[in-house]
């Protein structure tokens, strides 16, 4: 993805999360560690790399297979939650290639690099992986207005967002930023918030019940949709004040 072209981050940002949808299934915590197949993902890692040229011009729909195998060994990561020692020489080496797929302007890579990461950042040693290898590029991209679920995902994984992006979310509604609002809220729905104190929880919603007053009236559409989602976010902490107030 180049990141001088903003038509580039827009594309992104409309098709965001296609693929990652599919992920969905329940993890059984007693299941038996699911070996990869790294011969095989190393042999389709090379095939990309051999073809690359042609690959993000106009030839990624002839390697589908190929990157559908390659997920199907990242979805072991994803339910194996770890990447064992004798892994991550290839995991790193398929974390460097989807480095290599985000600073291409082919929409269909940037989408595969992003689904990959997304999974493989399931694992504390893709966390390591993909801070050492592209966290600096990701951040960068989110810095220059690409925001979808995957991004903020990987990112939030990787530690950008502290206390549960929920600073992240006030700061937005702040600035009014409706984009960054919708995407940052529909992470926060899927977290666990029971590590944030009862006094920082109450913080929390003081602060966002603030933001909203400054908030323009209700005909404009975007301040709308970011009044509903940050009254979302005020119910979701109340719930979690709620939870604290239970165990006194």
């Amino acid at each position: 993805m180049c990141l001088s072209n903003p038509n580039a981050l827009e594309e992104l940002n409309i098709s965001s999360n296609k693929l990652t949808d599919k992920k969905s299934s329940i993890i059984d915590s007693n299941q038996k560690y699911k070996p990869l197949d790294l011969e095989s993902l190393q042999d389709n890692i090379k095939s990309f790399r051999k073809n690359f040229e042609i690959i993000k011009t106009n030839g990624s729909k002839l390697f589908e297979k190929r990157y559908y195998f390659i997920r199907g060994e990242v979805l072991k990561v994803f339910e194996n939650r770890r990447v064992e020692v004798g892994d991550i020489i290839v995991i790193k080496d398929l974390i460097q290639l989807m480095n290599e797929f985000l600073k291409v302007e082919n929409e269909k890579l940037n989408e595969w690099a992003f689904d990959i990461l997304k999974l493989l950042t399931e694992a504390p040693e893709g966390i390591s992986l993909t801070k050492e290898i592209c966290y600096d590029y990701l951040e960068n991209l989110y810095n220059l207005g690409l925001y979808n679920n995957d991004l903020f995902d990987i990112l939030d994984k990787c530690g950008l967002f502290p206390e549960h992006t929920i600073p992240e979310i006030i700061k937005s509604i702040i600035e009014q930023h409706v984009k960054k609002v919708r995407h940052l809220t529909e992470n926060l729905f899927y977290k666990d918030l029971k590590d944030i104190s009862r006094e920082k929880t109450q913080d929390f919603i003081d602060q966002i019940c603030l933001s909203l007053k400054d908030l323009q009236p209700e005909n404009n559409v975007n301040h709308s949709e970011i009044k509903k989602r940050a009254n979302k976010v005020i119910e979701r902490l109340n719930k979690n004040l709620k939870n604290h107030n239970n165990e006194k």
